[in-house]
C-alpha cells in the first residue's frame, strides 16, 4: 500500500495512518514545483510531520510549466543523493494524478532541460524573432518519427517533454509539449502557445488528437494574430540523418482559425469540455457573455478548445475587448445582451475571432525559413535559397492533400491560385 498526499495537507497525515498497521509505507509528497529552491525547509517540514509513522518518504514536484532551471533540478538531485531521499517529477499536464509510474526521475528531467536550454540558447544566439522562434520550435518537434508507447508502458513516456526529448516515443501531445515547452522557456509575452484538444470524425469515439492555438506579435513580420498549429501530421515519417533530407511539412504551421473547418479530416465538437464555463472571456462588465449551450460555441465543432489560457490570452488582448465593445454597442438595440446575441448567432463568436486569425504570406514564410534554416545548417547564398523554394514548392504541391479549395493558408493560396485572382 502507498500514500499520497499534497504538501500542504501534511497536518493530515495521522487520520490517513492512524488505522494502519506497523509496515512501512511507501509515502509520496507532492509539492509544487515553486517550492523546488527550498527543497531543504521542504524536506525538514516532511521529516517533522512523519516522524511518528513508519513511511518511506517520497518527494514530488509538479510540474505546470515548462520553464524550469536546470540548475534547480540538480539541487534536487544533490539533496536526493544527500538525504537518501527519492525525489521525483510529475508532469501534471499528462500524468494520471497519484499515479507514481507516471512520476519522472530527476535525471531524465535534467537531461531534458538542458536540451531544452541549449535550444533557447540558439535561439539567443541567433537573434530569432518571435514568428523565427516558433518556426525553429515546429521543426525542433516534427524531426520525430510519431512512436507510440506499449501497452505495458506508461502514457507518460510518449507525451511528457521530459520523456519525449530523451526516448524514442512521442505522440500529439509529446510534439505539442516541446513546442509548449520551448515557448514557455523562451518567455516573451509576444509568443504565446496554448493547449488545444480536437476530435476528429473519423477517428474512434474515444480518441482526443492534441493540438495548439498560438497567438504571435511580431514586429519584423508585421504579423499580429492567432493561429492554429498541428504538428503531428507534419512530422517525419521515419528518422534522417541529415537535416536537409527532412519532408520539412508545414502544413500544419500557424494555420489560420477558419481553415480548420477546410481539412479534409475535419474535427467536430469536443464533448469532454466545458467552453466559458465562467465570466472570463471578455471583463468588459456589460459584455456579461456566459452560456451554459455546448453548441453555442461553434468552434467547440470546428476543432478548437477555448481553454482558460487561450480564454485569459483573448481577455488581455485590447484590440478584441475594443473590438466587441463597439460591435456590442452598435448592436445593442437588437440584443439585450451578449447572451441573446450568440443565442440568435451561433457562429457568432467564431466568425469574430477569426478576423483576429490571418493567414502569414508565402514570402514572410521563405524569409524566416532563410534565417532559421540558415542558421541550423551550412547551406548559404543561393544554396540556401534553392533549398528553402524546393521545401516551399513541396508544401505547395501537397497541400490539397490536407486541405479544401477554401483554405485560405498561404501553401493552400498559392495551389489555388485561381480562387483568389478572379
Amino acid at each position: 500500500m502507498k500514500f499520497t498526499i499534497d504538501f500542504h495537507e501534511l497536518n493530515k497525515l495521522p487520520r490517513f495512518l492512524k488505522n494502519q498497521a506497523h509496515d512501512t509505507y511507501p509515502l509520496y509528497v507532492r509539492c509544487p514545483m515553486e517550492l523546488a529552491p527550498i527543497c531543504d525547509d521542504v524536506y525538514s517540514d516532511i521529516l517533522n510531520a512523519t516522524r511518528d509513522y513508519n513511511v518511506e518518504t517520497n518527494i514530488v514536484f509538479t510540474v505546470t510549466n515548462y520553464n524550469i532551471d536546470a540548475k534547480t533540478l540538480e539541487n534536487l538531485k544533490t539533496i536526493s543523493d544527500k538525504e537518501n531521499i527519492n525525489i521525483l517529477l510529475e508532469d501534471t499536464s499528462e500524468s494520471v494524478a497519484n499515479n507514481e509510474k507516471d512520476y519522472i526521475d530527476l535525471d531524465i528531467a535534467i537531461a531534458a532541460t538542458k536540451k531544452l536550454d541549449d535550444c533557447i540558447e540558439f535561439i539567443r544566439q541567433n537573434k530569432f524573432s518571435p514568428f523565427e522562434t516558433l518556426l525553429f520550435a515546429y521543426i525542433y518537434a516534427t524531426k520525430r518519427p510519431y512512436n507510440e508507447e506499449k501497452k505495458n508502458q506508461s502514457l507518460v513516456l510518449s507525451r511528457s517533454v521530459f520523456h519525449v526529448l530523451t526516448c524514442d516515443k512521442i505522440v500529439c501531445s509529446g510534439y505539442c509539449n516541446i513546442i509548449r515547452a520551448l515557448v514557455e522557456k523562451y518567455d516573451d509575452p509576444r509568443l504565446l502557445v496554448f493547449k488545444n484538444t480536437t476530435k476528429y470524425k473519423t477517428w474512434d469515439i474515444h480518441d482526443l488528437h492534441a493540438t495548439l492555438i498560438s497567438y504571435l506579435r511580431d514586429k519584423k513580420y508585421n504579423i499580429n494574430t492567432y493561429s492554429y498549429l498541428d504538428p503531428t501530421i507534419d512530422s517525419e515519417e521515419k528518422n534522417v540523418r541529415n537535416f536537409i533530407d527532412r519532408r520539412f511539412s508545414l502544413s500544419g504551421f500557424m494555420v489560420p482559425l477558419r481553415d480548420i473547418r477546410h481539412l479534409h479530416d475535419r474535427p467536430f465538437m469536443v464533448n469532454e469540455s466545458d467552453y466559458y464555463d465562467d465570466d472570463s472571456f471578455i471583463y468588459k462588465s456589460y459584455l456579461d457573455f456566459i452560456t451554459d449551450k455546448e453548441n453555442n460555441n461553434s468552434f467547440a465543432y470546428n476543432g478548437i478548445e477555448i481553454a482558460d489560457g487561450f480564454k485569459k490570452s483573448l481577455n488581455d488582448n485590447f484590440a478584441i475587448i475594443d473590438y466587441y465593445s463597439k460591435k456590442y454597442q452598435a448592436l445593442k438595440n437588437k440584443y439585450p445582451s451578449m447572451v441573446a446575441q450568440v443565442e440568435e448567432q451561433p457562429e457568432f463568436i467564431t466568425e469574430d475571432l477569426y478576423k483576429f486569425s490571418k493567414p502569414i504570406t508565402l514570402q514572410k514564410i521563405k524569409i524566416a525559413l532563410l534565417k532559421v534554416v540558415g542558421c541550423m545548417t551550412d547551406l548559404k547564398g543561393e544554396q540556401l535559397k534553392g533549398f528553402v523554394n524546393q521545401v516551399v514548392n513541396n508544401n505547395v504541391k501537397y497541400i490539397d492533400q490536407k486541405y479544401d479549395e477554401g483554405a485560405t493558408n498561404a501553401f493552400s493560396k498559392e495551389n489555388y491560385k485561381h480562387n483568389y485572382e478572379k
